[in-house]
């Protein structure tokens, strides 16, 4: 009854109904297909094309815009744009098949839950490639295609290990990493100005900065390897210290010394070994200049002679002394030749000349200068009728040819006389002994070979020196007497006085027996003058003063030797502040010595004996430095020798190369410009030639060494072998 009542109700229009176009229908009274079921048909399989199924949309692959088959939106499809993931999920599909996938872009995984692709199974997204407008690689087996991901963590399907980018990784946005990121290719930064780390950043194969430089602030550089400059590395050599090459330039490998150096620009060129001083611009240059040397006293000629005196003419290179005859007391000039090594002068005593030209003068005192601005000799001396006279001399040869006489002082009862050349105004200044004490001057210039002299002037004095001397320099002059010294100055041929005379400080307090004979530096306007000091020891005294305005200042005397001397003669030796000076003492012997001045204060070399006789009595020598040879030549009457007059050479050493200037001896040859490096004190000069072992040496004004030291030269080392040199 049961079954009975059941199937009955297939009877029910509701079920199973049927309409006139033989439509069946299940569920429905009104069929509108053949077959039109109301509610879900299953059976064990489905036979056709399905292309008319409606629901198709259902299987994930699209979803049409009608399901009204008529239209044609039923043929056109759209896909989520995302797929909700909701609960803990695991894609795994079927062995048969690795891959799932999804119409939809994007995949969004709550923050609780978990989306998990099996291990050798892909997903893939937007599989039709509608979002994306790219085709998708199936192929791509093991790796699932996404659009976007939104998903707190990424682990490994194996558990919390680390995952696998095989394809690479692009961010767009900031990528922060809590831990270490190992990179086993290369990490390239695109528009990347600042990389802020707090950790250690390690670079495997190194850093290059393009632009920019590195900048450390704070902890240092530690490098465990080398470090490189520019291109091939150049990482320099065991040793080598790395030197700034200055602004805008490249450093450099430069290697050191274990013994002590000094580097500077090199002026000019430096010879490998050679002896180096430095400038006063602070470079280096080649030690060069002049040796002193010393020469035997020679004969000028055989006349007996006194008043003996010497000047220097530097347009034709003679040297040309003056004498008064001692026999006949008249005036004589004789022109001198000076060697190629200045060390000798020819003197043509068979041409000699006398500036009177009256011819029948009796002279007792003289004195001449060299006018630089016109080239002339002008000599000044004692007539006949004790006037003062004087003449122009023009050196032709070894000639001097003589203008007319002109007198300056017609008074008699005058004595000793003295001139000098300012070359700095172009003017000479005569003085002389007149009447009792006093001292009368002018001031003179020449035109052509006529000398002009100005009005005649007097310096009071209570002196009692037979020749007052006198030096000039700047428009300005100083004379000396015995005890007292005057200065004064001039402009063209007037002559102002200082109001008052001054006091020469002999050390002793007491008067000097002799006269004093006066020069100057005109450079410095330094002055030096000096004589014996007293009648009780005759012990010889020098004095610097320096003058300014028409102010002496004067420093200590010092005292050249404990012994009676006389014959003292001063004169500048070619330096600044140097001026030669020599005497003759206790009849045994003749001295000479250079002398040093720092303002006021006077050193000495060792006094050099050059002969084993005295100079003649006082006032009877002259001296005068030969500026193209650096040397000295000293005129006398030789009192050991029937008062013939004799000459001797003293060579000034004139150098770079001084005590304060020497710096030590250069390690390589250098050029104008380049650094050039010197072995200093302490150290070896190995680049030396013909040293013998075990011997001191001293630099020459030249700058060679020598194993025995003239004046000026001073100690630089030890030889150790002939070509290795201890600075010392």
């Amino acid at each position: 009854m049961s079954r009975a009542r059941e199937l009955s109700r297939l009877g029910n229009p509701n079920i199973i109904s049927a309409d006139s176009s033989f439509n069946v229908g299940f569920g429905t009274a009104n069929p509108k297909e053949k077959v039109n079921v109301v509610g879900v048909v299953s059976a064990t399989s489905f036979y056709g094309d399905g292309s008319t199924l409606d629901g198709i949309a259902s299987a994930g692959i699209g979803t049409a815009l009608s399901e009204d088959k008529t239209k044609a939106l039923n043929t056109i499809y759209f896909t989520n744009d995302e797929v909700v993931v909701t609960n803990n999920s695991t894609v795994n599909p079927p062995d048969s098949g690795h891959i799932a996938y999804t119409q939809a872009p994007t995949v969004v995984i709550d923050d609780t839950k978990e989306l998990i692709v099996s291990d050798g199974d892909d997903l893939l997204v937007d599989v039709l490639g509608i979002a994306t407008g790219t085709n998708v690689d199936f192929a791509a087996r093991g790796n699932g295609v996404f659009d976007n991901i939104y998903v707190d963590n990424i682990e490994s399907s194996g558990g919390q290990t680390a995952v696998n980018f095989p394809k690479g990784l692009v961010s767009t946005g900031v990528a922060t990493f809590h831990s270490d990121v190992s990179i086993g290719g290369t990490l390239t930064y695109e528009d990347v100005k600042n990389i802020d780390s707090v950790g250690l950043i390690t670079a495997r194969t190194g850093i290059k900065v393009s632009a920019g430089g590195i900048e450390v602030s704070g902890g240092g550089i530690d490098v465990v390897g080398d470090i490189g400059l520019g291109a091939g590395k150049q990482t320099g050599t065991a040793g080598q210290l790395l030197t700034s090459g200055g602004a805008g330039a490249d450093a450099s490998w430069t290697s050191i010394s274990a013994a002590p150096t000094a580097e500077a620009v090199a002026h000019g060129s430096i010879g490998v070994g050679t002896a180096v001083a430095v400038r006063s611009d602070g470079k280096f240059a080649a030690v060069t200049g002049s040796n002193s040397f010393h020469t035997g006293a020679a004969e000028i000629t055989g006349d007996p002679t006194s008043r003996n005196r010497v000047v220097y003419a530097p347009d034709v290179d003679k040297l040309v002394t003056s004498y008064v005859g001692y026999s006949d007391d008249k005036t004589y000039v004789v022109v001198g030749t000076p060697s190629a090594d200045g060390k000798t002068v020819t003197w043509d005593t068979g041409n000699k000349s006398k500036p009177n030209s009256t011819g029948s003068e009796v002279s007792a005192y003289q004195d001449i200068c060299y006018d630089t601005t016109n080239n002339k000799v002008i000599c000044v001396f004692r007539d006949e009728g004790s006037r003062i006279d004087s003449a122009v001399g023009t050196i032709s040869g070894t000639s001097v040819t003589w203008n007319s006489t002109q007198v300056l002082d017609s008074a008699g009862s005058n004595t000793g006389c003295s001139v000098a050349f300012d070359s700095s105004t172009g003017t000479a200044i005569a003085v002389w002994k007149a009447t009792g004490t006093v001292y009368e001057l002018c001031a003179g210039t020449i035109s052509g070979t006529s000398l002009t002299w100005g009005t005649v002037v007097q310096a009071t004095t209570n002196d009692t020196a037979n020749t007052p001397h006198i030096a000039a320099e700047n428009g300005h002059f100083v004379i000396s007497g015995r005890d007292n010294y005057h200065v004064g100055s001039y402009s063209g041929t007037t002559i102002t006085m200082a109001a008052a005379e001054g006091t020469i400080p002999f050390s002793d307090g007491n008067t000097s027996t002799d006269d004093t004979p006066i020069t100057v530096d005109p450079a410095t306007s330094t002055y030096v003058m000096g004589g014996q000091r007293n009648y009780t020891d005759n012990y010889p005294e020098v004095f610097a003063a320096t003058r300014s305005s028409t102010t002496l200042t004067f420093g200590d005397g010092i005292v050249l030797n404990q012994n009676v001397s006389w014959n003292l003669t001063i004169c500048p030796a070619g330096q600044q502040n140097k001026f030669f000076i020599s005497w003759g003492y206790e009849n045994t012997a003749s001295k000479s010595a250079v002398l040093t001045v720092s303002g006021t204060t006077i050193s000495m070399t060792e006094p050099y004996k050059y002969r084993s006789q005295s100079q003649d009595t006082n006032g009877n020598a002259g001296c005068v430095c030969r500026t193209s040879s650096n040397s000295v030549t000293l005129v006398w009457s030789n009192s050991g020798d029937s008062r013939d007059a004799w000459y001797y050479i003293e060579g000034m050493r004139n150098t770079n190369g001084t005590r304060g200037g020497f710096v030590g001896f250069s390690n390589a040859a250098y050029t104008n410009g380049q650094t050039a490096k010197v072995s200093i004190v302490g150290a070896v000069s190995t680049n030396q030639v013909g040293l013998t072992t075990a011997q001191p040496y001293y630099l020459k004004g030249d700058g060679t060494l020598e194993t025995s030291a003239a004046s000026g030269d001073f100690f630089v080392g030890n030889a150790l072998s002939s070509t290795n040199l201890l600075l010392r």
